[in-house]
């Protein structure tokens, strides 16, 4: 199997995955080792944690208004949500009306 069949093979199990996961169908959710034991991005970015609550708390909420998205996107990114501190103050410098 060549390299970008491998690939795309791997990407496709990945998105199968997710979609068993939302299913709600039992654990696991692949036969294949590598995915049932370790933790993986998904696929596409949209479906990631973080970008779900991005685009909920930030992106979707302030989209009439182009430059504080810019803003909260610039300060979201540079921030680490390890803790949830910086997410909420992005979201709440991204709301103000001093931008």
């Amino acid at each position: 199997m060549s390299a970008v069949t491998q690939f795309f093979a791997t990407a496709r199990e990945r998105y199968r995955i997710l979609l068993r996961r939302r299913a709600r169908q039992p654990w696991p959710w692949t036969s294949d080792r590598i995915f049932r034991e370790n933790r993986f991005c998904n696929v596409f970015r949209e479906d990631d944690r973080t970008t779900q609550w991005f685009r909920e708390h930030l992106r979707d909420p302030l989209s009439e208004q182009p430059d504080r998205v810019l803003a909260a996107t610039v300060g979201f990114t540079c921030c680490s949500l390890a803790s949830g501190r910086c997410a909420r103050w992005t979201g709440d410098c991204a709301a103000s009306s001093r931008w």
